[in-house]
This record gives C-alpha cells, sequence and structure tokens, in this order.
C-alpha cells in the first residue's frame, strides 16, 4: 500500500470533530461501526487553534488499545473497522508490528442496514409513571 502522505487527512477542514460524529449519527451503518467510528474521530487530532503543525493528525492505535477505548472484544473491534473499511468510512494504513494509522473519512451508507422508523408519539402522549411525591408538594425547608 502507498503510504499516505505527512499531512494528508481526508474530511474537508470546515468540517470538525462535532460535524463528523453528527455524520456517522445521520448514515445508516451498524451501530457497532458508528461506535468505532466515534472511537477514531475521538483519537484523531482535528484542528489546533493556534498549533496547525499538531493539526490534522491521524488516529494511531494499537487493536488492543482500540478494544480498551471501547471496552470491546477483539472480534468486535475487528468486525466494526471491516466494515467501516468496506463502507468508505476510514482509511487505514498499515504497520508492521505498530499502531496502525486510521483516517476519518465521509463514507456510504450500508445498503444491507434497515433504518429503524423512527417513533412518533402522539400529542396528548403522557408517561405511564408518575412521581410519588409532586416536587410541589415536598415538604422542604424554607432557606430564606
Amino acid at each position: 500500500m502507498e503510504r499516505a502522505p505527512i499531512g494528508t487527512w481526508f474530511v474537508d477542514e470546515q468540517i470538525q470533530q462535532a460535524q463528523y460524529i453528527n455524520k456517522v449519527h445521520q448514515a445508516a451503518i451498524p451501530g457497532n461501526v458508528k461506535d468505532f467510528l466515534k472511537t477514531i474521530a475521538g483519537v484523531a487530532t482535528w484542528r489546533k487553534a493556534g498549533k496547525p503543525d499538531e493539526s490534522y493528525v491521524p488516529c494511531y492505535a494499537s487493536q488492543d488499545t482500540l478494544q480498551i477505548y471501547m471496552s470491546r472484544s477483539r472480534d468486535y473491534v475487528t468486525k466494526a473497522k471491516k466494515k467501516a473499511q468496506e463502507l468508505g468510512w476510514i482509511y487505514v494504513e498499515e504497520h508492521k508490528n505498530q499502531s496502525h494509522w486510521i483516517w476519518p473519512v465521509i463514507g456510504e451508507d450500508d445498503p444491507t442496514f434497515k433504518k429503524k422508523d423512527k417513533r412518533i408519539k402522539p400529542d396528548e402522549w403522557v408517561p405511564k409513571i408518575q412521581p410519588l411525591i409532586h416536587p410541589g408538594m415536598q415538604d422542604l425547608p424554607n432557606h430564606s
């Protein structure tokens, strides 16, 4: 694989971490992939105000480190990473016996993924669980 040049960044620099994560949330992709992508976005270095040389650095973390960050098994992380690569949500540069460099990318929806329909609550909906004591009826000391 040809190495990505220093300073390579695959997301428009107008899009920062929060906007990227919003795009991940909106995407029709499996939950484990979203979980993985949010972790990668959190570990990568986005724009650093006043420090352009330290900005836009990919995530470089070993498989074990990603498992720890995500509190997930090797199998979970491996499958999520593979699916994220297939859908174009990450660019991975492999380094033998070292951490892989993983860049966030805005990828495609998974055509096999069925997105759940949004639940619509009727206007007159009232929660079934009511507080035991209404806050206005509590006997609170008056500190005036």
